[in-house]
């Protein structure tokens, strides 16, 4: 197991206030053609293993990539991003090269069943899901009506989450 235990990183007030808790970076044209929605929990699953992280939507990365800084994660369970990466080292210093690996998302979600006459906002309600997201996580439009027995995925869990403006101060 690859330890990342913030050793340095997290004594940095500059570092913590910008990102305090693992994520996953995904743009954004990639994220809605997956119906994946800022913030939701996604299981990142490779050859080597999975953690689960809440995604955030930007345009900092590359379609077709996802980004998650590698020093979350700690001595006592906590989801390691290192340990899906390759277990191989530099042949001359020895350094592992824990910087990529392929990899697949997975969507951690429920199912609900729309009933005659139910809203999106009230199934969103009942989920404490903005509807927006909600809509978003099924490609559908936010007043769309719903037709009986549509079946809706629900995300399972959403945070708020968001690509930090926070620049360190030079001095």
């Amino acid at each position: 197991m690859a330890l990342a235990t913030r050793t340095k990183t997290a004594r940095s007030s500059y570092l913590d206030e910008a990102a305090s808790e693992a994520y996953l970076d995904i743009h954004e044209d990639d994220a809605s053609n997956l119906k994946i929605v800022n913030g939701e929990f996604v299981e990142v699953v490779s050859p080597r293993g999975a953690i689960q992280l809440p995604a955030r939507l930007n345009k900092s990365v590359r379609k077709g990539t996802v980004f998650i800084p590698f020093h979350f994660g700690d001595w006592v369970g906590e989801e390691v991003p290192n340990d899906l990466t390759v277990d191989v080292v530099d042949p001359v210093s020895h350094q592992p090269v824990y910087k990529n690996s392929v990899c697949r998302l997975e969507k951690i979600r429920t199912s609900h069943k729309a009933r005659k006459g139910e809203k999106l906002t009230s199934i969103a309600e009942k989920y404490h899901l903005p509807p927006e997201k909600l809509a978003q996580a099924n490609g559908l439009d936010r007043h769309r009506q719903l037709d009986d027995d549509m079946i809706l995925e629900i995300p399972k869990k959403v945070k708020e989450v968001q690509i930090s403006n926070y620049r360190i101060p030079v001095e």
